[in-house]
């Protein structure tokens, strides 16, 4: 499970850099941000 998170973070850093604007639409995009984030935090802490 952890595995496939980081994998979609992953996924999802591309997919922000592909498209930059994106961030800019609202709200679909800011619970999973946020959500990210904090994932994020924990990834770091491991290592």
């Amino acid at each position: 499970m952890r595995k496939k998170l980081e994998h979609n973070l992953r996924a999802e850093k591309r997919e922000l850099k592909k498209r930059p604007r994106m961030k800019v639409h609202g709200a679909s995009l800011k619970r999973p941000s946020k959500f990210s984030g904090m994932a994020l935090a924990k990834i770091k802490k491991r290592k």
